[in-house]
């Protein structure tokens, strides 16, 4: 507290030493740059209105031309945000509400309001203000100032979401920097009367604020649901993965001590959700992505053991799925009752989660359900197809994830000799399924800007999990291509690139395919048609370089996004 107060005093100090500067051209010093002032050194020339330069004295803000005024306003603006975001933010936690922040929001908009007294007062000294010459430097000032806010908060946002305390400590310092952007506008409108009009410039100006209050609030919510990673990571690091699905799980775990395990973990961290985040939206926020995240993580752990089960069997240790498939029906029965009465009793304090439990909760019974047809084997083949259309939309509408999960599921409960019978199915539904997937593609909504959220989609989760079992199926020809394709995109989506500084094209050393065949036009064509839907997906295309008897050279690369 007594270095805050110092820095703010010396803040204020300067504020108002600047009244007193006289502004000369050269270099800023520090502690200038940290406070916002424009400063220019002595013995520089400059020109008045008139073109005859003024050697030898320190130019005053009347005499200083508007273009240079502008180009110096903007550098120092952006030089002294960036210096507010790259700077140590300590953090504070509050002894009477428990509320965690740091300096980040006080830092910035220090230095705005230090900004707009620079512009200010440059507008009163060269008796432009009220004018619309003055409008005009006002309006142009303004909106580089909250231009320099947007671009900079895009920059460096990510880089406070590194823990759970600093994520839920952002969460609140990016929505107290909406509620001060909404205040220092209202300030703006009651100081100068021409924000007040209808004119283009103000219009324009009003929606890059309009916009700034957007990002912030979006953001915050994006920080304060983020932290359900570091929830996830913990239940990740214990012994839960492993116990669940597992043979302990299924004899020895009677009292469902797996899943009460879970719930014990979220109740830990919903506590101090509760007291970390600053009002009711933003623990919403983060209460959704947690139950989304356990659901997610549920049906993740149920295709890992598949995954694990086929593995063994490829190695010749021959295991099946559920060691009773009846008893894991009913565990899971009571995983499912365990988890919607923990998640009924938050929406009593959160009503308006109610639709997200019901909504989440009825894919868990979904999945059980599909198991229970695989385990009883009483449901005619009707009955399994609408199965098969409802998890379909539940996987965004793609075929080959659908498969596969359709694939698991009966691999971990249907008879040995029944297990297939779910692939033949999936595969005369294909033009149906196709159907609903155009459909589904047609309303989907626009991704936002922001990386998504990885363990609260079941879509993606999904995806991510068949994704290279979906590649080794397509590629069972050369095994290679697999790690082909993976470098492809390592190389060509990186973090650091934005999509129009990607090569539009990117080779890859060129590939030899070996086929019994020897017909190398057929087997081209059949490669292309089982490859052309997947590496579309991943915006991918390969050429064709030359073939050779028994052999088929061709490079990978990226399409233009």
């Amino acid at each position: 507290h007594t270095i805050r107060n110092k820095q703010r005093n010396l803040l204020s100090k300067l504020i108002v030493k600047m009244k007193s500067i006289n502004i000369s051209l050269g270099k800023m010093t520090e502690k200038t740059k940290m406070a916002g002032v424009m400063s220019w050194t002595e013995g520089m020339s400059t020109e008045t209105d008139d073109g005859v330069p003024v050697a030898g004295e320190r130019a005053t803000m009347s005499t200083l031309p508007r273009e240079q005024f502008m180009t110096r306003f903007r550098y120092a603006s952006s030089e002294s945000l960036r210096n507010a975001y790259v700077t140590n933010h300590p953090l504070h936690v509050s002894h009477l509400s428990g509320v965690i922040t740091s300096t980040l929001c006080e830092d910035v908009f220090t230095l705005v309001n230090t900004q707009w007294n620079v512009l200010h007062e440059y507008l009163e000294a060269s008796k432009m203000l009220g004018t619309d010459l003055g409008n005009s430097v006002l309006f142009d000032g303004l909106l580089s100032l909250f231009w320099n806010l947007r671009e900079l908060h895009v920059e460096y946002r990510d880089t406070f979401l590194i823990d759970l305390e600093r994520s839920c400590a952002t969460a609140n310092d990016f929505y107290r920097m909406m509620e001060t952007t909404e205040e220092f506008w209202a300030t703006l409108e009651q100081t100068y009367a021409s924000l007040g009009g209808s004119g283009a410039s103000v219009i324009h100006l009003k929606d890059q604020v309009n916009d700034l209050v957007a990002l912030y609030t979006s953001d915050a919510v994006y920080a304060a649901q983020r932290a359900h990673t570091f929830v996830v990571r913990e239940i990740n690091q214990s012994s839960i993965p492993s116990q669940l699905f597992s043979r302990d799980w299924e004899d020895v775990f009677t009292s469902n001590e797996v899943v009460l395990s879970i719930i014990k973990t979220m109740e830990d961290y919903l506590y101090d959700f509760h007291n970390f985040l600053c009002n009711d939206l933003l623990y919403r926020k983060v209460v959704d992505s947690l139950i989304r995240a356990m659901v997610c993580f549920y049906i993740t752990s149920l295709v890992r053991t598949a995954d694990q089960v086929r593995r063994r069997n490829q190695l010749k240790k021959k295991q099946t799925g559920f060691a009773n498939p009846f008893r894991s029906l009913t565990r899971m029965m009571y995983d499912l009752e365990l988890f919607r009465s923990y998640f009924e009793n938050l929406t009593k304090e959160l009503p308006s989660l109610k639709p997200v439990v019901e909504e989440e909760m009825s894919v868990l019974v979904l999945v059980h359900e599909c198991l229970g047809v695989a385990v009883t084997n009483t449901g005619d083949e009707t009955s399994v197809e609408e199965f098969v259309i409802v998890m379909h939309k539940h996987t965004g509408g793609n075929m080959e994830v659908t498969r596969h999960f359709m694939g698991d599921l009966w691999f971990l409960a249907a008879p040995p000799t029944e297990r297939n019978e779910i692939y033949e199915i999936v595969a005369l539904m294909q033009s149906e399924l196709q159907m609903i997937s155009l459909h589904m593609d047609a309303a989907a909504t626009p991704k936002n800007d922001r990386d998504p959220l990885k363990g609260t989609k079941l879509t993606e989760t999904l995806h991510d999990l068949y994704e290279e079992r979906i590649l080794q199926s397509h590629f069972s020809v050369c095994a290679p291509c697999v790690h082909v394709v993976k470098k492809v995109q390592k190389k060509g989506v990186r973090k650091s690139l934005t999509p129009e500084k990607i090569p539009l094209k990117l080779q890859v050393p060129h590939i030899s395919l070996h086929h019994r065949s020897g017909n190398s036009d057929q087997v081209y064509r059949n490669l292309q048609e089982k490859l052309g839907e997947v590496l579309k997906l991943h915006h991918l295309n390969f050429v064709k370089k030359q073939r050779q008897g028994p052999k088929i050279h061709f490079s990978l690369s990226t399409k233009p996004v």
